[in-house]
């Protein structure tokens, strides 16, 4: 049976595994995520900044271009004050319109001279100045009942102008009238005033001054470097009218428009965002708002969103390309790495397999310089170190058995050799059950990290199956506790951490915690009845747990319903542990075995199952307190397991004294 469960463990060893359980495929798989995640989470927060500023940058660059508009009409408004002022700064002339304007007598030739002087004044260019960029279209001044009286175009003679809207307001000082579509002509028009008063102070009339559009018409169709879809407006409070041409065909100036940048700034608010245009069909735009009070109208500077993010755009393409190349050099990198460490892994694994078939020759032949290479190292060594203990194990029972064979008057110094084989056996094991416990750990914490996703995610399947190599190897590491621990008792070695004042509450806690957890899916009630004030022991506190937990878990084990009780008491100067279960007994034939190493009772083996080490364990530690471990059964009757530990043995020294 022996052979036949080695000879299948080779087999399935040397059996190529999947490629996704393979080590290489793992690590190729977890160094591409790695850097897709790395690179997508920089290229994500590259792009978000990079789109972030080319926003920033064109809003800077929107306020800047509203900024030099607003500049260029306040200078314009300045320059029309100033030019109104000039007209009237002849002492000469002043003094003439105001006796026009307080005779109670038409002055025909007077008036015709001053008209001519305004018309001077209206025609009069510097050689730079045309049609287009001249300040004025024409003067006239009326008196306080709005009569023009002079002009400098005849048609404004003799007009009335206390219906215009600026007519009321110019009367109280200077007043600049926002644009407005004058009605009948439909044309856009704009007044600045200027009062004439006497030498008494008096009011006596207005000089007022239409102001030429086309210089208004000229600073807002300026591009100002918006590119091609870019443009700068005016909107006035007069039912939402352009006061300046769109530079968009199809948008007429006599009809409303609207957006939410053209209400905010109607509504007096500046600001800046994105909102839909006021064009056909919508189109986002980035744009910037301003109210022009001296106007009474809104400022807007704006720029298809899709001509300010173009440059974003590309730089957006470029960068993801770049990402792309980098991501399949790194499947290469990872690809050629994953197969630089498993190849000798796999080499490892193949001579493992060897050596588990029986043949201790076998050795790894690595020249890695990392752990990799240590590990070959430390595992030919361990190789060495069986070979060796295995032909002196050899060469010692040929010994033996030629001193059998030769002197059978010796016996009794063939079983001292015997005893002490036996004890190079028990050392022998406890070494290598040592051996196995680093890398057996390794294994469970490993397995933990990739379990849960350190080294990239996992799907179901794959985390069911990493907690069965997690269970299985802690049995493992448990059996292989029990075996050291048994070894060591059997050499003699065992070592207890003694401490003094033990306080046994916690302890109990313990046990009685873990019963029910073992429990859980059976219909069992486990309760305890612990004395009072239980007094402090003198022991080893993980030790005294360990026999209490291994008597425990061989109840949980053999009880499928009913109860199990821990009792505690002390009695003589000694605590005596009792634990009761309504079990299927023990029969008194197969009591001893409890006891025996390695060997189990016919009821174990059929529900059980395990090693038979856990009751030889406890009771060597019972004994190595100076206590015992006895039972008492019968068959349909369950079992009660008694641990005596003294309170305060002389045989235990402190480790540790203060």
């Amino acid at each position: 049976m022996s052979n036949l469960e080695t000879s299948t463990s080779t087999t399935n060893t040397s059996r190529p595994l999947p490629l996704r359980h393979q080590l290489r495929f793992t690590l190729s798989v977890t160094v591409v995520i790695l850097v897709v995640v790395s690179i997508a989470v920089v290229t994500a927060f590259t792009l978000v900044q990079l789109r972030t500023q080319s926003v920033q940058q064109t809003f800077r660059q929107l306020e800047s271009v509203v900024q030099l508009k607003q500049n260029q009409l306040q200078r314009w408004l300045e320059s029309t004050d100033t030019a109104l002022h000039l007209a009237l700064a002849d002492s000469e002339r002043y003094n003439r319109i105001v006796e026009i304007l307080s005779a109670t007598e038409t002055m025909q030739s007077e008036q015709d001279m001053l008209n001519t002087e305004l018309s001077y004044v209206v025609d009069r260019q510097t050689p730079e100045q045309t049609s287009e960029t001249r300040i004025f279209t024409d003067l006239f001044v009326y008196n306080t009942d709005g009569h023009v009286l002079i002009a400098s175009d005849p048609v404004q003679l003799d007009k009335v102008v206390n219906i215009q809207p600026y007519f009321d307001a110019s009367l109280l000082g200077e007043f600049i009238q926002p644009p407005f579509y004058e009605v009948g002509s439909g044309a856009l028009t704009m007044f600045t005033t200027l009062p004439i008063t006497n030498t008494e102070g008096q009011l006596v009339g207005v000089i007022a001054a239409r102001l030429n559009i086309n210089v208004l018409v000229n600073i807002m169709t300026e591009r100002a470097g918006l590119g091609d879809s870019g443009e700068t407006i005016l909107v006035s409070t007069e039912s939402n009218y352009f006061l300046t041409p769109s530079r968009f065909e199809g948008y007429p100036l006599l009809r409303a428009y609207t957006s939410d940048g053209i209400d905010r700034a109607l509504n007096g608010q500046n600001g800046f965002g994105v909102y839909q245009t006021y064009r056909n069909p919508p189109e986002n735009v980035l744009g910037v708002y301003r109210w022009i009070p001296e106007l009474s109208a809104a400022l807007l500077a704006e720029i298809t969103e899709t001509e300010a993010q173009a440059l974003f755009v590309q730089t957006s393409t470029l960068i993801i390309a770049l990402v792309l190349i980098s991501v399949m050099i790194a499947a290469g990198i990872g690809l050629y790495a994953a197969v630089r460490i498993t190849h000798p892994i796999i080499a490892l694994t193949q001579v493992a397999s060897r050596i588990a078939g029986g043949d201790l020759t076998q050795r790894v032949q690595s020249k890695e310089r990392n752990e990799i290479g240590l590990l070959a190292t430390a595992f030919n060594q361990m190789a060495e170190a069986v070979e060796y203990r295995d032909k002196v194990q050899i060469a010692k029972l040929v010994e033996l058995n030629q001193s059998l064979e030769e002197r059978l008057v010796d016996v009794q110094i063939a079983r001292e050799q015997a005893e002490r084989s036996d004890k190079v056996k028990s050392a022998f094991l406890a070494s290598m059950s040592h051996e196995l416990r680093t890398p057996l750990n390794a294994i469970i914490n490993f397995t933990r990290y990739v379990a849960k996703g350190s080294l990239g995610s996992i799907n179901q399947r794959q985390a069911e199956t990493l907690g069965e190599v997690v269970d299985s190897s802690k049995h493992l590491l448990n059996l292989i506790n029990d075996v050291l621990d048994m070894s060591k008792i059997e050499a003699g070695s065992l070592t207890l951490f003694v401490e003094d004042n033990i306080t046994l509450q916690p302890i109990v806690d313990t046990v009685i915690s873990t019963g029910k957890t073992l429990v859980a899916a059976k219909p069992i009630v486990i309760s305890s009845n612990i004395e009072d004030n239980l007094p402090v022991i003198r022991g080893d506190r993980q030790r005294i747990l360990q026999v209490l937990l291994n008597v425990m878990s061989n109840a949980c084990k053999f009880t499928e319903e009913g109860f199990i009780q821990l009792k505690a008491y002390h009695v003589n100067g000694e605590v005596i542990f009792a634990i009761e279960d309504s079990g299927p007994g023990i029969a008194l034939e197969d009591q001893p075995a409890v006891f025996e190493a390695f060997k189990q009772t016919n009821t174990g083996l059929r529900q059980g199952g395990g090693t038979g080490l856990g009751m030889p364990i406890s009771k060597s530690l019972a004994e190595a307190h100076g206590g015992r471990l006895w039972l008492e059964s019968e068959i349909g009757k369950g079992a009660t397991f008694y641990i005596a530990f003294p309170i305060k043995s002389e045989a235990l020294t402190p480790s540790l004294v203060a």
